[in-house]
């Protein structure tokens, strides 16, 4: 059973309703989302403008929307501000033992940043940084995304 049909069985007709968080296709509610376009823009700029000039995506596993709007987004942003793909390196979720060379040879290069499509994956970013002896922010920047009481 997909989404839209969920949500016909559980609203009963005329009932006023809205979707949070995504937009569901064949849904035809008012949705009401985060901005992650804009969201990820205004991290990259922040993060070139503390000076950062290497950095690693964090996307979340399987297809989730947000995630590739925020990692576009991003990526753009990096681009339209003159940082070469080659600065830009996407690691995949989860966080897997192999990110703690990754980390640590972008950060002996140069100082790296990592933004992390998430806070779930954040703290996972956190785990792999810290046992490294990497310092944060001077190393290693790290910004995750959707304020949840992880943060």
């Amino acid at each position: 059973m997909g989404d839209p049909e969920r949500i016909r069985i559980a609203d009963p007709p005329g009932a006023p309703a809205v979707v949070v968080a995504r937009a569901i296709p064949g849904v035809p509610y008012p949705t009401v989302r985060v901005d992650d376009a804009l969201g990820a823009r205004l991290v990259a700029d922040h993060l070139l403008d503390e000076g950062y000039r290497r950095f690693v995506l964090v996307p979340e596993s399987g297809a989730v929307e947000s995630c590739r709007e925020r990692l576009t987004a991003f990526a753009e942003r990096l681009l339209s501000r003159g940082i070469e793909a080659a600065s830009v390196a996407a690691l995949p979720a989860p966080v897997p033992e192999a990110w703690t060379a990754a980390v640590r040879q972008a950060a002996e290069v140069a100082p790296t940043a990592v933004f992390a499509c998430n806070d779930r994956l954040t703290l996972d970013v956190l785990r792999t940084v810290r046992p490294i002896g990497l310092s944060i922010p001077e190393a290693v920047g790290i910004v995750g995304f959707d304020d949840t009481p992880l943060a």
